[in-house]
Order: structure tokens, then sequence, then C-alpha cells
């Protein structure tokens, strides 16, 4: 029941206006207009003719770096089968290419044109309950950059009438602005030192929760060690730059229960030496763009 795509399903488990004061005891008649010599005027109008074909380009408003389709089946006010999709409008092809793809992949959607989303959303209702409701969203958005790198933030959910909260997925892309090509954990990490990045992210998490960093809880030792018991640490490769460190993401469920979230953990890059390649460092050192991860609470 709440048929969903397998890929989608495995990838999911955001007048009044003040007038001059007068003196009225002082009147000034207005200074008369300056006037203009013949020889001045042809200068003028070639100043005037430069601005009114710059105006155009002055005005423009910028690129959007993504927009929204969405599509909907309402069977009654109450009850409808939605989908969104926020989709990567870069100026750059390649990102927004991949970032396509992506979305594509995800959702098992063959193209993203309305008619082949509305034809997907007959496809995936309930066959037992053909007017459940779903409501289903992904977002794929431009989060920061660096010299060579885009950072692509992709956010995807899910809720059907079969389903007692929304389930979701927050995952980060690192993509080379030249290739398109998608830059994965084990590209960036010496050979060998994985083990020792996985053991920096148990710290770090186990740090996080002592403090209560993430989620403004501290937590005891002995609240640590129970909660290790029953959740026991994994790491993530889930990865992204930030301009002192790299932070890495974790999913709902992979850490906790429904109410931890989908925490992440910060390591500084000095901690990271000898364990992630020395040009994957420097190049964080270039970092733009959103510097705090989101705090993705329910």
């Amino acid at each position: 029941r709440g048929k969903l795509p397998h890929a989608a399903a495995s990838a999911i488990r955001s007048n009044n206006t003040r007038q001059p004061e007068t003196n009225n005891s002082v009147f000034r008649l207005p200074s008369p207009p300056a006037t203009e010599s013949p020889a001045m005027l042809p200068s003028r109008l070639s100043l005037l003719l430069a601005a009114s074909l710059l105006l155009p380009t002055a005005l423009a408003a910028p690129r959007a770096q993504s927009y929204t389709t969405k599509v909907s089946r309402c069977f009654n006010q109450d009850a409808c089968q939605e989908i969104t999709l926020e989709r990567l409008n870069t100026d750059n092809p390649k990102l927004n290419r991949w970032a396509d793809n992506f979305l594509k992949k995800v959702w098992e959607i063959p193209a993203l044109d309305r008619r082949s989303i509305r034809a997907w959303l007959r496809k995936n209702a309930d066959p037992d309950d053909p007017e459940c409701a779903q409501y289903l969203n992904g977002s794929t958005t431009l989060y920061g950059e660096t010299a060579h790198y885009a950072v692509i933030r992709h956010t995807g959910s899910f809720f059907t009438c079969q389903t007692m909260h929304d389930y979701g997925r927050l995952d980060y892309h690192v993509i080379h602005r030249s290739t398109g090509k998608p830059l994965w954990l084990r590209d960036i990490v010496i050979k060998g030192r994985l083990a020792r990045l996985y053991r920096l992210q148990k710290q770090a998490w186990i740090h996080t929760m002592k403090t209560g960093s993430y989620d403004g809880c501290p937590m005891t030792d002995e609240q640590i060690r129970e909660h290790l018991h029953y959740s026991p640490f994994r790491p993530s490769n889930n990865w992204h730059f930030n301009r002192d460190s790299l932070v890495f993401q974790f999913q709902a469920y992979q850490l906790g229960g429904y109410d931890t979230g989908k925490p992440f953990v910060r390591i500084g890059l000095a901690e990271l030496r000898g364990i992630v390649k020395p040009e994957i460092l420097r190049e964080a050192q270039s970092y733009r763009g959103q510097r705090a991860p989101d705090q993705s609470k329910p």
C-alpha cells in the first residue's frame, strides 16, 4: 500500500508620507532652469541614447537559480496525488543536466515535462486505494561553490494516506563544474585512510550529543552510551565542502529514531590532514555559499 517506485522509496526512507517642512519667514523664488547652447545638444543626446541602450540590461532581473514544476491529480477537495519538483537553473548546462538526470533516476520518471509527470502519477497511484492522497517533493538547488566544484543540495520527501508522517532524505553532491561529474568520498580520501575518517565522524557525533550543538539538548555520558547501544553509529559517505571544514550528512533513522532528524557532523580541515587529499583541503578554502548546514529536525 502507498506504492512508490523502488528507487524513490529507498532513496527517501523544504500613505502616510511626511511632507517637507517649510520656513514661512523665508521665501525664495526657484532658480531659472539652465540653458544649453546648441553646441552641447549632440553630446547630451548621445549620452541619453547610450543610457537608453544600457537600461534594459541594468534593470534585468538576475537569473533564478531554480524553478519549480508542480503537477496534481485531485480526487476531491481534500485528497490529491501531487508532486513538486524544483529543478536547477544555473548558467552552467552541465550542472543543470546532472541535476535533472538525478531527479529522473531517483523518482524513476522518464522525462520532466508536465505530460510525462502526470502519466507517472497515474502509474504510481495506489492500486488498492486509487484515491489515496500522495504528496511528493523533490528539490535540487545550488548550495555553494568552490574554485572548481558546485555543491548541489537534494531534498526528497513523500507522504501518503498510509503513512503516519512524511519520509524524507537530504543529500549533498559535489559536482565538477567543467565536467559535470560527481566527486565521491572515495575520490577525496587518501588510500587506506577511510577507517580513520569514519572514526573521526563517530568522535564528532559523540561530541555533538554531549554538547547538544545539533538539537540544543546535551546528553550525559550514560545517556550517550545508551543511545549508541540502541542506535549504533553508522558512518556517512554523504559529504560537502565548507570553508573551514568538511560536513558529513546523515539520514533519518541512520543515527537514531525519527525524532533524531537528519543530523550532520563537521570536521575541521586541520583534523583531516593525512586523511583527505591535500588538494581537496585547499579547495575547501575557496568555498563560498551557505556556511551553516541545515538543522533538519522533524
